[in-house]
């Protein structure tokens, strides 16, 4: 299939989002990077941005998936739940859970658009 200007506006929000996980892991002591809290509902947004800039099946109905597209799918309410725990709680294991979750879905959605099959729509 091939990889396109939306992979790669995904993968330097990822990127974003890996930069600003590193500084708050590493107490670089950057302001949007204070907190578990803050880190996490951002991680989150930007997550939701990178997934949303290089969905290829924003438009299609779920029966029209494929079944990577549809556990692509299935995420968001785990990254959902897993911002809440951290935003709440303020926990550095799930708020390092939530980015690996990001990592792993963008990688995922990476190869699966890069070596895929190419859709009829």
């Amino acid at each position: 299939m091939g990889l396109n200007r939306r992979d790669a506006g995904a993968t330097a929000l990822v990127v974003v989002i890996g930069v600003l996980a590193w500084a708050y892991f590493t107490a670089q002591g950057w302001p949007l990077v204070s907190g578990p809290r803050v880190l996490a509902v951002l991680a989150f947004v930007l997550g939701v941005m990178a997934s949303a800039i290089s969905s290829r099946s924003i438009h299609k109905k779920l029966a029209d998936l494929t079944m990577a597209e549809r556990l692509v799918r299935l995420r968001a309410p785990g990254g959902f739940l897993l911002m809440l725990w951290a935003a709440v709680t303020g926990d550095e294991v799930v708020l390092g859970l939530l980015i690996s979750l990001i990592g792993v879905v963008w990688l995922g959605s990476t190869i699966q658009h890069a070596f895929g099959k190419r859709s009829a729509t």
